[in-house]
């Protein structure tokens, strides 16, 4: 009974673990695709008027991305949120002036 108790466990734990890692490679993927197009966002920011891209061109050439993104956000718990933006505002307060 002790050992069918501990194989149940260790099964367990490591479907845990499986799911939690592929939960995290698809956040690190998601994160990685909204850093691209922040990139995209912010060239247009600092390049000089002359030389950005039409407004309107923008957002029609990056409209399929963005809808994309918005669609596969990952799904996070209230409390993952909240632990998300505190340290953001950490990363804000260490990184930029």
């Amino acid at each position: 009974m002790m050992l069918s108790n501990l194989a149940v466990a260790g099964v367990t734990t490591m479907a845990k673990r499986y799911i939690d890692d592929n939960r995290n490679e698809k956040i690190r993927i998601y994160i990685e695709e909204i850093d691209g197009f922040m990139n995209l966002v912010y060239a247009q920011y600092c390049s000089k008027p002359i030389f950005r891209t039409n407004a309107k061109q923008f957002f029609k050439d990056n409209n399929e991305l963005y809808t994309k993104l918005m669609i596969s956000s990952p799904n996070l718990s209230i409390k993952e949120m909240e632990l998300a933006k505190e340290n953001y505002k950490t990363y804000k307060k260490t990184f930029h002036c």
